[in-house]
């Protein structure tokens, strides 16, 4: 006979679960500032993400052009989401009161 609960929560020590409800105090997150060398670095990435996903783009296209759609497809979306990396960190940074 088991005499184990069959739920499927997990199961956590006492601490961590007290960690993993504790709600964020306020402010914690106005409280990031910019480092210097961090809007630079940014922007390179910025630079770098729209090449490799201006790539990626193009050779989705190709793949579709090839007559493998489904691998084309993916290309296409990976191209999509490298080339908005950057704005939507910046986009998420602005609205929690930091700056990147």
């Amino acid at each position: 006979m088991n005499t184990h609960s069959s739920s499927s929560t997990p199961r956590f020590p006492g601490s961590l679960r007290a960690f993993l409800v504790m709600p964020l105090p306020p402010g914690v997150l106005a409280q990031a500032t910019s480092i210097p060398g961090l809007d630079q670095f940014m922007g390179f990435l910025q630079t770098v993400t729209l090449l490799v996903g201006a790539c990626l783009i193009l050779f989705g296209a190709w793949q579709i052009h090839q007559g493998r759609v489904a691998e084309g497809a993916l290309s296409l979306v990976a191209g999509f989401l490298s080339c908005v990396t950057v704005p939507v960190l910046r986009l998420i940074a602005g609205w929690t009161g930091g700056s990147l």
